[in-house]
């Protein structure tokens, strides 16, 4: 068969797909997941990440690394839960719904933690406090002081 027959050309760009979509999942899944519990730690932060639940969800045998085969059962998982009529790919509806419903369950937890006084809705208060913190933990801070300008 040659590169260039329809079947070979469907099976390259099916492979180049799936790895594609194993990776953009399991980056999509760490955000959701760390998200799930708290703030995402800052780039380069790997103390903060070691510690949260994305994290520990891979590190299966707890040992505190991501080993390889620890990695490829989590991408081998994230492309069967994605690739939902199983037939081995992965079409674009199904990463399409794959990402809507990780972005539901990112809505669904920030709205719990958005409502900090559990009674089922989020006050003026609650949102602005929430808002709040959040720019400022953009910003570097939590005291309301600006970050200093880095040197350039």
């Amino acid at each position: 068969m040659s590169i260039t027959s329809p079947r070979r050309f469907t099976r390259l760009h099916t492979g180049l797909l799936a790895g594609l979509v194993a990776v953009s999942g399991l980056a999509f899944s760490i955000n959701a997941q760390a998200r799930d519990a708290g703030p995402m730690p800052p780039h380069g932060d790997r103390a903060r990440w070691e510690k949260s639940a994305a994290f520990k969800a891979i590190d299966t045998d707890g040992d505190g690394k991501l080993s390889e085969a620890e990695i490829r059962a989590f991408a081998a998982a994230r492309t069967a839960e994605i690739d939902t009529n199983k037939d081995g790919i992965i079409s674009p509806e199904e990463i399409q719904a794959f990402h809507d419903r990780q972005r539901e369950k990112m809505r669904q937890a920030r709205l719990v933690r958005m409502d900090e006084n559990k009674d089922g809705v989020i006050s003026a208060e609650e949102y602005q406090r929430h808002l709040a913190d959040g720019m400022l933990r953009h910003n570097g801070k939590r005291d309301g002081q600006p970050r200093k300008p880095s040197p350039e």
